[in-house]
């Protein structure tokens, strides 16, 4: 054993810890098992076989503990006896005195690699005492729906399932020891990776892996010997350093667990090759190791991961965990000697910062039994941690639809405050109220209106409730995000039906955006093809709020009013990163000083902007029919 392999083998053994009865007790039985966060232990399933909320004891430096079994995969045996992939359990103990932590790993061994597995044995008729032993990685065994590696070359005795495995070689506790090939032999045994630790439910995983990165960005002890040996170039070892790996990963524990469309699109904007991530993103630190996981050697691959740090900094800037990863990021910019990009990250940031502090949604749908009246909703979302904050909601359908505008316009004015005046501002309507000009509404300054001052785009509301669309919605909306997709327009003479241009769709799922040349009241079929579009997912749209006047006289012209519109907005539909701003500047250009003819046509121009993962909106109260005169209430 080199003195390195020995290092790691004192670390691991101080957390090793002996899982079941009181030792005074049953000097023979139980198993073993390994502390991961505070207060956590990863064992085996069928060290603690009465499942999750049975109780336990447990022993680490002769201390006897009290724990409870929280999670427990599989629920429980096979029909042969044998405890089903991954045969894995977490154990809790209440209040832990002060303890070490293992560092996990996914990363697989290399071939042949040395590993060395730690656990409990009973071997020289002392009782169960610890144990460790040498071994090599020999592949794997596929058992049930996961993959079990394989220890060879010693022999893996009863009791030392449930404890840890350890790669010298990349400084961490790579699998837990599940079970012995054969005893009495060098045939070694079984192991589950730590990758197999997903199988537990997901908001488990995520707690106990925000707890263990916590632990070990506080805790420098396996950073210092992991840095230690990185420089003695015993190791092979990627270009992000162990220490600044570790406060990373800490630094994202802090941050709110975002939800998976928002992982996929922070993943999509930072990679920079358009490689899909090569496993399920859990957490945020699952994009920061798809990220990081490059040769050495090339400082620029480490480029994605820094600009997901800048991201993250960005969105989180003035909380204790975004500015420090502010710092953090330009220490690595500093040492790959990449400042001057971090610095145009940072200014970019600065230019499009029209927009980052809340989202005001005002949402306003007609009532079932009276058409004529609308209910009016309008949420503040400004914070992502906390729920939308509910400014204003109608019981009912009540108000005429002036009367809506006028609420808002009161209302809005109190929600801009409120933000001070940072704000993106999203109108949920259904198809029917798209063409209404709810961003010329003026709540403040009377020189100017809403779609100019702010960011206004409109959100479908009939899709939002509608739960058979939101498969297409999330996967075109990740199309987008990832390399932009195609525009289809709909032209004033278009001569589809619906059942085509629903075939067309489903043909191309490349289509993110639809661009109509009239706007969707003007008639004949356009409105249709829009729903058409909206029901099969595309989560963009753009038109002008006016209709095409040639071809509303019948007129057959080649450059109608609806080619010169499409003609003069191409040009900011080549790509859709940032065009909620474009078309805010676009607005203000038309109705500035001697606006250019190509902007004139792009005048009224709206936006629809639909994030399936931005929050759902309510579904309408559904009011009773109106029943006012005697006549029409029931006799009995």
């Amino acid at each position: 054993m080199t003195a390195w392999h020995q290092r790691w083998s004192d670390l691991v053994e101080d957390c090793l810890v002996r899982v079941g009865p009181n030792p005074f007790a049953a000097s023979d039985e139980g198993g073993s098992g390994v502390w991961v966060a505070p207060g956590l232990i990863v064992t085996c399933a069928h060290v603690v076989p009465e499942g999750a909320g049975s109780r336990t004891e447990v022993v680490w430096r002769d201390r006897v503990l009290r724990g409870a079994v929280t999670d427990h995969v599989p629920a429980e045996r096979g029909d042969l006896g044998l405890w089903a992939y991954p045969d894995l359990a977490v154990i809790e103990v209440a209040d832990p005195p002060e303890h070490p932590c293992v560092w996990l790993s996914e990363s697989a061994p290399h071939d042949a690699a040395p590993l060395t597995a730690f656990g409990h044995s009973a071997k020289l008729g002392e009782g169960l005492r610890p144990a460790a032993v040498e071994g090599r990685f020999s592949g794997w065994h596929l058992f049930g729906h996961g993959r079990n590696w394989q220890l060879t070359g010693n022999e893996i005795a009863p009791g030392m399932s449930g404890g840890p495995v350890l790669d010298a070689r990349d400084g961490a506790v790579c699998a837990i020891v599940t079970t012995t090939v054969a005893e009495d032999t060098d045939r070694g045994g079984y192991l589950a990776p730590v990758a197999a630790l997903r199988e537990l439910p997901a908001a488990r995983w995520r707690t106990m892996m925000a707890a263990h990165d916590r632990f070990h960005a506080r805790d420098q002890r396996w950073a210092h010997l992991r840095r230690q040996q990185a420089w003695q170039g015993d190791r092979l070892d990627r270009p992000c350093g162990p220490q600044e790996e570790m406060e990373l990963l800490g630094l994202l524990a802090e941050l709110p667990a975002p939800d998976p469309v928002t992982l996929q699109r922070l993943f999509a904007t930072c990679a920079d090759d358009g490689r899909p991530p090569v496993k399920p993103l859990l957490a945020l630190r699952d994009v920061a190791a798809t990220l990081w996981d490059v040769p050495a050697g090339d400082p620029d691959r480490l480029l994605p991961l820094l600009r997901m740090a800048h991201e993250l900094s960005h969105l989180h800037d003035g909380t204790g965990p975004g500015r420090e990863l502010r710092d953090w990021t330009t220490v690595l910019a500093t040492r790959l000697n990449r400042l001057d990009v971090l610095r145009a990250w940072r200014a970019g940031n600065r230019a499009a910062a029209a927009a980052p502090r809340g989202v005001i949604s005002l949402q306003i749908v007609p009532g079932y039994a009276r058409v004529d009246r609308y209910r009016l909703t309008m949420t503040v979302h400004d914070d992502p941690v906390r729920e939308p904050r509910r400014l204003y909601s109608d019981e009912e359908p009540r108000h005429t639809l002036a009367q809506v505008r006028e609420v808002a316009r009161e209302r809005l004015r109190d929600a801009l405050c409120w933000l001070g005046g940072a704000a993106s501002i999203e109108f949920v309507l259904p198809i029917t109220l798209f063409d209404e000009p709810f961003d010329e509404l003026v709540p403040t300054k009377p020189y100017t209106n809403l779609g100019r001052k702010y960011r206004v785009v409109l959100r479908d509301y009939d899709r939002s409730v509608d739960p058979e669309v939101r498969h297409d919605w999330l996967r075109r909306w990740q199309q987008l995000m990832t390399v932009d997709g195609d525009v289809r327009w709909i032209v004033c003479t278009e001569g589809l039906t619906a059942q085509e241009f629903s075939a067309e769709l489903e043909q191309r799922p490349e289509v993110t955006v639809v661009a109509l040349t009239r706007r969707p009241s003007s008639g004949g079929s356009v409105e249709e093809l829009l729903r058409v579009a909206l029901d099969a997912g595309v989560p963009v749209a753009v038109w002008r709020r006016d209709t095409c006047a040639e071809h509303d006289t019948g007129a057959v012209v080649a450059d109608c009013s609806g080619w010169q519109f499409r003609e003069a907005i191409t040009g900011s539909l080549t790509t859709t990163a940032g065009l909620p701003e474009r078309v805010r500047l676009l607005r203000n250009r038309t109705a500035g000083h001697q606006p250019s003819q190509s902007d004139l046509h792009c005048r009224g121009t709206v936006l629809l902007w639909d994030d399936p993962g931005r929050a759902e909106p309510l579904a309408p109260v559904l009011e009773p029919e109106d029943r006012t005169d005697e006549e029409a209430r029931p006799r009995w």
